[in-house]
C-alpha cells in the first residue's frame, strides 16, 4: 500500500531547488508531519512554497466520474482513496501508478509527489515522462 501526498509547488521554489528535491521533500515533511512548535509557521511556510490545489476542478471530476464514490472525508474508487485538501491530495493505493496520474500531468507541470512513509519523492511530470505513459 502506498500513500501519496501531492503538492503544487510554486515555479521560481522548483527552480531554486533543481536537483535539490530532498530538500523540498524534508521541507514538505516538516511542514506536514512534524511538531507542534512548528505550527506558527506551516502555513506561512507552506504558502512560500506551494500553490493551492484546484479543489473544485478534482471535486467535479470525482463527482462527474464517480458519483457514488464520495465518503465523509474523501472519495473511494476501487479501492483507492483520494482525499482532496487545499494544501494537498493525499492517495492511498496498492497500485504503483495510480490512473489519476494521467489526470492529474495536465493540472500543474510542478507537482511534486511524496511517499514519507518509504521515502520516495519525484515530480510528476518527470516521472510521467520517463515511464513513457500515454495519456
Amino acid at each position: 500500500m502506498r500513500t501519496y501526498y501531492l503538492f503544487i509547488v510554486r515555479e521560481e521554489v522548483v527552480q531554486q531547488l533543481r536537483d535539490k528535491e530532498f530538500e523540498l521533500f524534508y521541507l514538505l515533511k516538516r511542514i506536514l508531519k512534524d511538531q507542534e512548535e512548528m505550527i506558527p509557521y506551516r502555513i506561512p511556510c507552506y504558502l512560500q512554497i506551494c500553490k493551492p490545489w484546484p479543489k473544485e476542478v478534482l471535486m467535479h471530476y470525482f463527482d462527474t466520474k464517480y458519483p457514488s464514490s464520495k465518503r465523509k472525508k474523501g472519495y473511494v474508487v476501487r479501492g483507492q482513496s483520494f482525499v482532496i485538501r487545499s494544501s494537498y491530495l493525499k492517495i492511498e493505493t496498492d497500485k504503483t501508478i495510480p490512473g489519476i496520474f494521467r489526470l492529474l500531468n495536465y493540472i500543474d507541470p510542478y507537482i511534486f509527489l511524496c511517499d514519507f512513509e518509504n521515502s520516495d519523492y519525484f515530480y510528476l511530470k518527470q516521472f510521467m515522462n520517463h515511464m513513457k505513459i500515454k495519456s
